[in-house]
């Protein structure tokens, strides 16, 4: 099961819910109300009762649906009913991906898989799906952190897709490890350079005007060591600009009510709240942080928005 269709079904079981708690809430409270004093409506007062009586369902919901969903799958495995999604692994875990004995069942025998694979690997279902921006809101954004007339360094570029939107006016250096990104990437008009982030960067100190990041710190084993080599080949006064997916985020939390991890995504090395990413950037002035994506995003930025794009500035020294 894809990362989009995982969302889609997580937004379906939380409407749901949200809909049977205010539902039973209120029909609830109609009913108590009309069988006490013959009114079969809500008068004002009453409104924070129904209210509270909307919250605990939906929290009792929100626990008891999983342990739910697990007991009738366990107890139709017993009689020998099905219990995987059709069109899914049977080895695989609830979100479609591989389970780790099978993964490790699969590898016996086998090389262990460079860096290089490992990534295009887990980058080919995306590149199947076809070449989009996640979290497109991101772009006027680092458009306009990065300006025109500057030299750029976009680390984990992959096929450029982001990476042609601020291409226009600025050279543009690409980095990635996935060879087969590169190669579309060139295509755009990218230098393109293929290499590990994670090692020093191939370029003389103060080589880049703008440095971006687009969903890359969660995926480093070293973030700190990775944004110190950033400021050595950022040039005084140069902006380094990137995005993290906002990982505590209401979906992500709720996910963890569930008995989930917060995040879906086997890559995730770390998770980034405003605060991390200002402790990660303290060798950078006047960071800035905008939280950006997501329908409801206005109601609560915090909680409802996909992404935090950030943006610092290299001190002059």
């Amino acid at each position: 099961m894809t990362d989009r269709t995982a969302v889609r079904r997580s937004r379906v079981y939380l409407g749901f819910v949200l809909a049977a708690g205010a539902f039973s809430a209120i029909i609830s409270a109609l009913i108590v109300d009309g069988l006490n004093d013959g009114d079969w409506s809500l008068g004002a007062w009453e409104w924070p009762e129904t209210v509270t009586t909307a919250l605990v369902v939906i929290l009792v919901g929100l626990w008891v649906a999983p342990l739910v969903g697990a007991r009738i799958r366990s107890t139709l495995a017993i009689f020998g009913y099905p219990t995987v999604r059709e069109g899914q692994d049977a080895s695989a875990d609830e979100n479609g991906h591989p389970a780790p004995v099978e993964i490790a069942r699969a590898r016996v025998g086998r090389r262990p898989l460079s860096l290089q694979e490992r990534y295009e690997e887990h980058h080919r279902e995306r590149r199947e799906e076809g070449d989009f921006v996640f979290v497109p809101e991101r772009i006027p954004l680092f458009q306009e952190e990065i300006g025109t007339g500057r030299r750029v360094l976009d680390l984990g570029c992959r096929s450029g897709a982001l990476t042609q939107h601020f291409l226009e006016g600025n050279a543009v250096v690409g980095i990635d490890l996935d060879r087969a990104a590169l190669g579309k990437a060139a295509t755009r008009g990218i230098e393109t350079v293929e290499a590990d982030v994670e090692t020093p960067l191939p370029f003389p100190d103060g080589s880049f005007d703008a440095i971006v990041a687009g969903e890359l710190l969660e995926h480093l084993r070293f973030p700190d060591a990775f944004v110190e080599e950033v400021r050595r080949v950022l040039r005084p006064g140069g902006v380094f600009v990137g995005s993290v997916p906002n990982a505590f985020r209401l979906q992500s939390r709720l996910r963890f009510v569930r008995g989930h991890p917060p995040e879906d995504d086997p890559t995730h090395l770390h998770v980034y709240s405003p605060a991390a990413i200002r402790t990660l950037l303290a060798g950078f002035e006047g960071v800035r942080i905008a939280f950006v994506g997501g329908r409801y995003r206005r109601l609560h930025p915090r909680l409802l928005a996909r992404d935090l794009v950030f943006g610092g500035t290299r001190n002059m020294n």
